[in-house]
């Protein structure tokens, strides 16, 4: 098992969100702050598709010339529009993989005066930094077209078929909500929110706090009540049935939870390299989960026909390999350099 190395690619960059890319099959489209890119894992070579690096604003355009504000997730409705959480631009807008070109769906873009929680028609709804998108279930949106999305305060719902947007769950259930997906029976959602994990269950509507946030800083795995996470979770996917795959990314490192016995544990956890002070301008740790190192975790993308999780983070995109529940981690670069591992 040995690393393919090419030393003068370009950087992928903060990998916010990851997908495989349905324009172009066998590519990986990806968030990256202010640029949606296509990935081509053979050649390693990431593609602008709208948006510049390091370029934030806002303006509708094609290509170079559009201006998007920390592009945080999407969603891909058909091989030719996806869908954007521009979230510093307090919007939703979309992109046509054909002409490249940028448009707006919902919200006041990069306006001060039309922040705020307001449900109605995409024309007059108002977004607070829209942050994750999943697509709910037939069964729960009577066949319209709908996503479940993250605000600053709640779970709402963008309705794609009548255009308009609800509110899903209040703030005075969950703080600050971040990341969502779907159990693999479709029958719940899972949420993160402020170091804390909660279920939503669609028969009944029933919300469970899995574990509490307001807890940061150094991870403590064991009991999920009690467990530690460092800082918000900006990932988070069903490996199984009932376990769950988490980002700890104020930590580079990954948790495992299982659901069953309700347990914490830890991988990607270097137990003597301080993963703070080489990350991300130091060398590659790959390995076993007790000596692979990443670097900030914060998105992942589960490949289940070929054992995978595609992990992504500053900088770095990576494979951890799985048999069953038994990891290996082959990680990605650091600034400089890309490198991906044949397993």
């Amino acid at each position: 098992m040995y690393p393919k190395a090419y030393m003068n690619a370009d950087n992928p960059g903060d990998v916010n969100f990851m997908e495989p890319d349905r324009f172009r099959p066998g590519n990986i489209l990806y968030s990256n702050r202010d640029t949606l890119k296509s990935l081509d894992p053979d050649r390693w070579a990431p593609h602008s598709i709208a948006g510049r690096d390091r370029k934030s604003g806002y303006q509708e355009g094609k290509g170079f010339n559009a201006r998007f504000n920390f592009m945080t997730s999407f969603y891909q409705f058909n091989s030719t529009t996806v869908v954007i959480a521009d979230t510093s631009n307090d919007c939703v807008r979309t992109v046509n993989r054909i002409t490249n070109m940028t448009s707006w769906v919902s919200g006041k873009c990069a306006d001060p005066l039309g922040f705020g929680s307001v449900d109605g028609s995409f024309y007059s709804a108002r977004f607070s930094g829209p942050y994750y998108f999943v697509k709910l279930p037939g069964f729960v949106s009577d066949g319209h077209e709908q996503l479940a999305f993250t605000d600053f305060s709640s779970i709402r719902i963008m309705d794609f078929t009548a255009e308009t947007v609800s509110t899903m769950v209040e703030e005075d259930v969950i703080e600050r909500p971040r990341v969502l997906t779907l159990s693999p029976d479709n029958s719940s959602l899972y949420f993160s929110f402020f170091n804390g994990i909660g279920q939503l269950e669609f028969a009944t509507y029933r919300r469970t706090i899995l574990s509490q946030g307001y807890r940061h800083g150094t991870p403590v795995d064991g009991p999920l009540s009690s467990a530690v996470f460092g800082g918000d979770i900006n990932a988070m996917a069903f490996l199984g049935e009932k376990v769950l795959i988490v980002s700890d990314k104020e930590n580079n490192i990954i948790r495992v939870i299982d659901l069953v016995d309700r347990q914490v544990s830890s991988i990607c956890q270097h137990p003597t390299l301080d993963a703070d002070s080489i990350c991300p301008f130091g060398k590659v740790r790959s390995g076993d989960i007790t000596k692979c190192l990443t670097c900030v975790p914060q998105s992942f993308y589960i490949m289940r026909e070929e054992n995978k999780i595609l992990l992504g983070g500053i900088g770095a995109l990576g494979y951890i390999k799985t048999t069953g529940q038994v990891f290996s981690c082959f990680c990605g670069t650091f600034k400089y350099s890309i490198y991906s591992w044949l397993v």
